[in-house]
């Protein structure tokens, strides 16, 4: 018997809207009250209601998280 080689296909989906906890593992697995205070402080975007459910748009969240990651450069990194 002869054995067929198989290639594995992994396809990543990215969701379009998170909820707040899901929201919060997304940007590094932070707390959903620092993640509160990053959207309160304006550092992160506010919510989408979606049927009265709060929602964040993940490309608005890498978008902020590319933000602060070019802030950081100029200060301390958040590496260290």
């Amino acid at each position: 018997m002869s054995r067929t080689a198989q290639a594995a296909v992994v396809v990543q989906v990215t969701p379009l809207a998170l909820r707040e906890a899901a929201a919060a593992a997304f940007l590094g697995g932070m707390s959903t009250s620092k993640f509160r205070e990053m959207v309160k402080d304006g550092d992160l975007p506010q919510p989408i209601k979606l049927g009265g459910i709060a929602c964040w748009d993940t490309e608005e969240l890498r978008e902020a998280w590319a933000e602060l990651r070019a802030k950081s450069a100029g200060g301390s990194s958040w590496d260290d």
